[in-house]
């Protein structure tokens, strides 16, 4: 940039300040997109800030701008949109007043025009606080623009308790439910209690509306930490069963299932598979449905480094554990995989295409994907992540690394156009891959990564 004149230098005239004003051109120096020093735990260039949530938008047309076009949430610069699949992003939120805090905790995208819908008729809702950064949850409740991002409403605060996760049925583009709440509660009182007792107050509750987020209407009232949302395939009735998932102030796990797509006292409190909620440090629980089978659900638990499967909706007694041949180390460490699982955790299903098995996608501090053999029955995992391979250092940056994503993930979204194509969201930005499941437990290559997308 041009020089700027000094204050009070001895070209002004003079020892006191000066009433030039600055001249000349502004660059913008930063923050930009990181360089990352290795490949090890950085994964593939560029880096960028922690992503919170991610959402394609309804693409029933399977068009190709639709195909391209998602949303995506940051933990501290608000909502980012895409068309072209994840290589370039805009920044909707900087010039909107509605948007007093960037902090987005996660996102979704509907649209009522069921038949056409259009880039412009988008409506976007976005949850507020940071829910995975602990000590900086503020939230000023939901966020929605009706045209895309390009203005934005504030329906409702929610009491200020962070939003943490939103889904739009799958039938009905105006009914949408969200859960609130905040991080899990430590049960111990010790030094190792995460987060600190003056952080544990954002007990929530799950919400509806039914005009597409303009209004809204408390469905299930019992308090707890709701973490994940989930709604299940379509029966052979029309029905789609919902699922939500959380930890109660006692630190109790709580699975809720409704069977009348989760509408005011419809919630009925499962037994699930005995989880435990346990030290906050790695208490989480996540849930997700199949996308072919109505009554195939997943749950994952943290503290207990575990994953469930029901194949009867969860009923109790349903429950069987899959876990046996998971990715837990990622970088030569016992179990650290899960180390980080009260911050680094997701749980997202996808399709295999032209069949009806489900490929489960687990978000830990790397990513791994997993897929049952239908003649052994047995599920196969790989850790598609190669989060932490090699030894890579400054002065090695290669370092036999394969590392395909950034460590510490927190979101998943599977292309509906695409169910072999998803988009990451970790600790590192967005990562686009595409990969053919049938290959596992082979993991990808770096060919097959889209891109490493920064903003």
């Amino acid at each position: 940039p041009a020089q700027l004149p000094g204050r009070g230098s001895p070209a002004d005239g003079g020892g006191g300040g000066s009433d030039v004003s600055p001249t000349g051109n502004w660059e913008f120096l930063g923050p930009r997109n990181l360089d990352t020093p290795f490949r090890q735990y950085f994964g593939m260039r560029a880096s960028s800030g922690r992503i919170s949530g991610i959402a394609f938008v309804p693409n029933p047309r399977r068009t190709a701008l639709r195909s391209n076009t998602a949303y995506a949430s940051s933990a501290g610069g608000g909502v980012w949109k895409t068309t072209d699949g994840g290589a370039n992003w805009s920044q909707l939120s900087d010039t909107s007043n509605r948007w007093a805090s960037l902090q987005a905790g996660c996102v979704a995208v509907t649209n009522t025009n069921v038949n056409n819908p259009a880039n412009a008729t988008d409506i976007v809702l976005v949850g507020t606080g940071d829910v995975r950064g602990i000590y900086r949850m503020y939230s000023i409740g939901l966020l929605r623009s009706a045209n895309g991002g390009t203005t934005w409403e504030a329906p409702k605060t929610f009491n200020n308790q962070p939003v943490t996760f939103i889904v739009v049925d799958p039938d009905d583009p105006s009914k949408v439910t969200l859960c609130t709440g905040g991080a899990a509660t430590a049960l111990n009182t010790g030094g190792n209690s995460y987060p600190p007792s003056s952080r544990q107050d954002f007990q929530g509750e799950i919400w509806q509306s039914t005009d597409a987020g303009q209004t809204w209407n408390k469905v299930l009232a019992t308090k707890a930490n709701w973490s994940k949302l989930a709604i299940g395939a379509k029966d052979k009735n029309g029905l789609r069963w919902y699922f939500a998932v959380g930890i109660d102030a006692a630190g109790n796990a709580l699975i809720y299932r409704s069977l009348q797509r989760g509408q005011l006292n419809s919630w009925v409190q499962l037994a699930g598979p005995g989880v435990n909620a346990g030290n906050a440090n790695t208490a989480s629980i996540q849930v997700a449905t199949s996308k072919g089978n109505s009554e195939t659900v997943y749950i994952m638990s943290g503290q207990d480094q575990n994953i469930w499967q029901s194949e009867k909706g969860g009923t109790n007694g349903t429950w069987s554990s899959i876990i046996a041949g998971f990715p837990n180390s990622y970088a030569g460490g016992a179990n650290d995989n899960w180390g980080q699982s009260s911050y680094d955790v997701s749980l997202e299903t996808t399709q295999i295409p032209g069949g009806y098995r489900d490929v489960l996608i687990v978000g830990l501090i790397s990513v791994a994907a997993g897929i049952r053999n239908d003649t052994t029955g047995a599920w196969v995992w790989a850790d598609i992540g190669q989060t932490g391979t090699g030894n890579s250092t400054p002065a090695n940056p290669g370092g036999g690394s394969n590392a395909i994503t950034h460590n510490d993930q927190h979101c998943c979204a599977v292309n509906p156009s695409n169910p072999g194509t998803m988009l990451i969201g970790n600790d590192g930005g967005v990562y686009g891959l595409t990969f053919n499941w049938m290959t596992l437990p082979t993991p990808p290559t770096a060919a097959q990564l889209l891109a490493a997308f920064a903003f």
